[in-house]
């Protein structure tokens, strides 16, 4: 597998849930960081970025799941089909899932980051 990384808000509890999730099954190749951290944009959601380009929402979810064994990896390619994305990511709108997204990060390093922080955003 392609190494890539999946950014995810820390502080936001539906985020927080899935990194932790996917952090106990060590996905291969993937690193979990906060979107707060990311390096070139502002992030409004989870966004998986690797070596064949970026997909935001559930897309991202979907890309992300293929790092792990079947069957997970089977879900991930059914989520990352443009339309079970955009049916997804809507329905999440539409039932309030998530707010803003915050852009502080909590006071200590969530226990699903599994990368290097830059060293000038290192939380304790």
């Amino acid at each position: 597998m392609q190494p890539a990384t999946l950014y995810l808000f820390a502080g936001t509890p539906l985020d927080e849930a899935l990194g932790d999730w996917l952090a106990r099954r060590e996905p291969a190749g993937l690193r979990l960081l906060p979107a707060q951290h990311h390096p070139a944009e502002r992030l409004v959601t989870a966004r998986y970025e690797g070596l064949d380009g970026s997909r935001d929402g559930a897309a991202a979810l979907g890309a992300a799941l293929r790092h792990l064994p079947e069957p997970w990896a089977a879900v991930g390619r059914v989520l990352g089909r443009p339309r079970v994305g955009r049916v997804l990511d809507r329905g999440r709108r539409l039932l309030g899932l998530r707010g803003a997204p915050p852009r502080a990060l909590p006071e200590t390093r969530p226990p699903w980051v599994n990368g290097p922080l830059p060293v000038e955003l290192v939380v304790p």
